[in-house]
């Protein structure tokens, strides 16, 4: 998927009528928004396979925790918090932590709108191209903080 949105945040949609431009933005937003619940929940499957899981205590809160939906800093935080206090405070300890944590919540936010009809009107093709670069960022960096944690 991450191929597909960096193709798409390539373009350059500003000659394009400005419905049509509001549409293909709304679906990037769409696309990015499950790209980040896609890397969570992989990030956690992963996690599974791990000897920290299989003798933590957050085994039992995890297995039985459905797919992340809406996945906007102050659901997933409590998740990380859950298996590992130290994976909040080291994804805090990150530059530009607020931007990022502003990027996944705006992201969440938008796509939300857009799902529920709402009018998008302030989504523009670098606001996008900047928080999905952000969304990456974070999801290196969760990446790396899991892998130290076995």
């Amino acid at each position: 998927m991450k191929s597909k949105i960096d193709y798409l945040l390539k373009h350059n949609y500003s000659t394009i009528d400005l419905v049509v431009q509001s549409h293909i933005l709304n679906h990037i937003c769409v696309l990015v928004s499950g790209y980040l619940e896609k890397e969570l929940q992989n990030i956690l499957e992963e996690y599974k396979q791990s000897s920290h899981y299989t003798t933590h205590e957050c085994k039992k809160n995890i297995k039985s925790m459905r797919k992340i939906q809406n996945a906007r800093w102050c659901s997933i935080r409590p998740v990380f918090a859950n298996i590992d206090k130290s994976i909040v405070q080291r994804l805090n300890r990150y530059k530009n932590s607020d931007l990022i944590i502003s990027s996944i919540d705006n992201i969440v936010q938008t796509r939300h709108k857009v799902a529920h009809g709402e009018d998008v009107t302030n989504l523009t093709i670098e606001i996008l191209k900047e928080d999905f670069k952000n969304i990456q960022k974070f999801i290196k960096s969760l990446k790396k903080i899991f892998i130290s944690l076995n």
